[in-house]
């Protein structure tokens, strides 16, 4: 038809819903003329319009993906910095949460091609629709619009019948994933496809047929690492029946099952791989006789699964016989300590087939789950889904009312400062504080230092149960890090470093992450400094120091008594001692008159050394940043001097680690080096 030109002539509103709903009665998508005459005649006046006539506007985008991508380039090019652009950008929120269907469309017109694949893939799950959007949308509401998106592909039979075939679908969950893990893995994993057993056998299929590549990140970086803080011995038969179809022999090495921190899903892992056995104990056995003290009693307890689990009576003896099992029995029972030959002894006796005579009570416990494969097993939604996320299930439909009621509210600065600190205090979870950052750097400038202190506090307070910060640390040390002050707030740089302290020291294990981040040329001089701040406070409280600047709250929670239990308390007491007053007791009438210096200071004990098995992540990532030359410019001479302060601290922390000789002599190359650059003086010496 030729009729559509007349949109060109700015016609009566008639006429446009009579031109839009002729193109909607067609077969065929829009051309991408047409696709370009409705983006720039008839969305400008989209507000103004009957609502028959924006929903065949929405109906015909969310049939033309050449229509959604023209729209989306139109909004991120020339309306980008228009007034008229916050126009474009509601309306396409709004085309995605009203039509859910716009994926599952996209998806059934797709050609084999590898670019077009490719575009899909790049403007859903690339980012281009959400860096189109701007501040108009947080990555919340964004991955709230495509869990909408996914549904609608899973919720057809056909489609997903022949789509699950391909490994396309592997790649668009990994890039869904990829845009937020956090959040994603909540909403896509919690949500959607571990919501309903027909969603998970379509996850699985959708993992069967994803590349190796694929395959390995979603099983390895998202659903293990989503599964294990919630698996426990409540749920761990569901948690059972969504791995035991999946290829975790292709996807999982020893290494990866030693990263994990649950018992129970490391044996869920090793009682599906039973082909797998064969293949680990070589770098079982290695690591078994390495005598790594940070990693002993996770391989030895891998290693009584495997031995339980995985071998028969005769593979046990084979491996009883086996040349390097045997030096690493030796090896190991000439350990100083007395737990690492205990728990030799114990694998040797298991590997024997008890035919080894040894009497001890020492025993490595396992979780010992009660799995059978051929039971039937219905997923718990409310099983694997975490605390509430604090997101609006609202929200969705909130961005389509919204967009007809662009009314700007005004409050005071102080009720708003006020709202938001009653958010903070209401933070529970690190989730919450996550979003709150997150919040914070798209809403823009608000006060920082509230929620850093609140970090401090959560962090700390789950010191004994790291697996939640283990989750949630990625995000934390992301936002915190590269935290502006854009306020100008007092003593903000000393938060962030005890921001950044408290993280380190309940997960030391991903300091790296945080040397990654240092390295970013995003990062300006000050970023950096707080940085090499945190490190070495960080490896001082590890090794036992108290710093003064570094804050620690005191948790006493439960110890502490109820307000109203209070009074009842001090009458216990006070009617003990005067029980104890009237006692005929000797013992009360005596007076200590001499008391040895040394019973105090035994009362005094150490605090542990935890900084020995972490040492080297500190220590050698930042000696390598040195050798491979630092210039910042103008400063310098200033940084270089923080620098190898931050240095000469981890170094001395690290001792006495078994490789302490050899960062020694490395610590004197750098030494060498700072004198030759004139960054110290040359009496100073390590």
């Amino acid at each position: 038809m030729s009729d559509f030109k007349v949109l060109k002539d700015h016609p009566d509103a008639q006429v446009i819903e009579d031109v839009l709903q002729q193109l909607s009665n067609e077969t065929d998508a829009p051309t991408l003329e047409v696709c370009l005459l409705i983006i720039q005649h008839v969305i400008p006046i989209y507000p103004s319009l009957s609502k028959h006539t924006r929903d065949l506007t929405q109906s015909l985008v969310s049939r033309s993906f050449t229509f959604m991508s023209q729209l989306v380039n139109y909004a991120s090019t020339v309306m980008k910095d228009k007034p008229e652009g916050k126009l474009y950008r509601n309306f396409i929120k709004e085309v995605l949460a009203t039509q859910p269907e716009c994926l599952h469309n996209y998806l059934i017109h797709m050609s084999s091609s590898r670019m077009e694949k490719n575009y899909l893939k790049t403007l859903f799950f690339g980012s281009r629709v959400f860096n189109s959007l701007g501040n108009d949308i947080d990555i919340i509401e964004y991955l709230e619009l495509l869990r909408s998106q996914w549904k609608s592909v899973l919720d057809d039979d056909i489609l997903i019948e022949t789509l699950v075939l391909d490994s396309f679908l592997g790649e668009l969950l990994v890039s869904s994933l990829i845009l937020n893990p956090t959040y994603a893995m909540d909403l896509l994993f919690g949500d959607l496809f571990l919501s309903t057993e027909t969603y998970a056998t379509i996850l699985n299929k959708i993992i069967l047929n994803a590349s190796n590549l694929d395959q390995q990140r979603l099983v390895n970086k998202f659903l293990l690492p989503y599964l294990e803080p919630l698996t426990n011995t409540s749920n761990f038969k569901s948690t059972n029946h969504i791995l035991r179809e999946l290829p975790l022999h292709k996807c999982i090495t020893l290494d990866v099952i030693l990263r994990m921190k649950s018992h129970i899903l490391q044996e869920i892992i090793i009682r599906q791989m039973s082909e797998f056995a064969s293949s680990i104990i070589p770098s079982l056995i290695s690591k078994f006789g390495t005598l790594d003290e940070s990693q002993d009693e996770d391989i030895c307890i891998i290693f009584v699964m495997v031995l339980k689990f995985n071998l028969n009576e005769e593979q046990r003896e084979q491996l009883a016989h086996d040349g390097n099992f045997l030096d690493a029995i030796t090896k190991r029972l000439s350990h100083k300590n007395s737990e690492f030959r205990e728990r030799t002894m114990f694998i040797a006796k298991l590997a024997s087939n008890n035919e080894l005579e040894y009497d001890s009570d020492f025993v490595i416990k396992l979780p010992d789950l009660d799995i059978t494969n051929n039971e039937k097993i219905e997923i718990d939604p409310a099983l694997f889904k975490r605390s509430s996320s604090g997101v609006s299930a609202s929200k969705v439909s909130r961005i389509s009312s919204g967009f007809h009621e662009m009314v700007l509210q005004e409050d005071s600065d102080d009720e708003v400062q006020d709202d938001e600190q009653e958010i903070i205090n209401r933070i529970v979870f690190l989730k919450d504080l996550v979003k709150e950052f997150e919040k914070n750097g798209n809403d823009g400038p608000a006060e920082s230092i509230p929620l850093l202190k609140k970090t401090i506090t959560l962090v700390r307070q789950k010191e004994h149960f790291p697996l939640e910060v283990d989750y949630y640390f990625s995000g934390l040390l992301t936002n915190i890090a590269y935290l502006n002050n854009n306020l100008e707030e007092s003593n903000f740089e000393e938060w962030r470093i005890n921001a950044l302290v408290s993280l380190l020291v309940v997960v030391p294990e991903k300091v790296q992450e945080l040397i990654k981040i240092f390295l970013s040329s995003e990062l300006s001089l000050q970023q950096r400094m707080s940085i090499l701040s945190s490190l070495g406070l960080s490896a001082r409280e590890l090794r036992g120091m108290d710093d003064k600047v570094i804050t620690k709250p005191k948790l006493d929670f439960p110890t502490s008594r109820l307000p109203w239990d209070k009074k009842t308390k001090e009458q216990h007491d006070k009617k003990r001692i005067t029980e104890l007053g009237n006692s005929n007791s000797t013992l009360i009438e005596t007076k200590t008159t001499w008391k040895s210096k040394k019973l105090t200071l035994a009362a005094k004990e150490d605090k542990p050394n935890r900084f020995r098995e972490y040492a080297t992540l500190f220590f050698y990532p930042l000696a390598h940043i040195w050798l491979n030359g630092i210039d910042v410019g103008t400063f310098d001479d200033l940084f270089k001097n923080h620098f190898l302060t931050t240095l000469r601290i981890i170094y001395m922390c690290a001792h006495p680690v078994h490789d302490y000789e050899s960062m020694t002599q490395l610590m004197e190359q750098i030494i060498y080096q700072a004198t030759e650059q004139g960054v110290i003086q040359p009496s100073i010496n390590t």
